[in-house]
């Protein structure tokens, strides 16, 4: 079960942990191994550990691609969430261990096969 968040920046936020993964045009097609911390409609926030340095994978400002592993279903393929996001914020924890704000702007379920990396815009 998941949990509503009270939050200030206008859209409620749900505790979810789900695995994810994060590239951007700055990483060259690489995507790096995340967890979502919590999310709603318009936000993503994730979680990453031993990540040496964030911005190469993407700085605030810049698009990114948030692709969140959706539970399974007996009854569907494997899916995502594709997320085509902006980051808004990027805060280091202990070190290598590093947190991402996404802002949404476009969303689309695929299935989890269909993943690979595409253009960010």
């Amino acid at each position: 079960p998941t949990t509503p968040v009270t939050e200030r920046r206008g859209a409620r936020r749900f505790k979810l942990r789900l695995n994810c993964r994060v590239g951007s045009p700055r990483s060259g097609g690489v995507e790096v191994d995340g967890v979502t911390t919590d999310m709603s409609r318009s936000g993503i926030l994730v979680s990453f550990r031993d990540l040496a340095i964030p911005s190469r994978i993407c700085e605030v400002g810049e698009p990114a691609r948030v692709m969140v592993e959706l539970p399974l279903s007996p009854s569907l393929t494997p899916r995502c969430l594709e997320c085509m996001t902006e980051v808004t914020r990027v805060t280091e924890g202990e070190p290598g261990n590093w947190w991402m704000s996404f802002r949404i702007r476009r969303t689309r379920v695929v299935d989890r096969e269909d993943t690979s990396p595409a253009p960010v815009v």
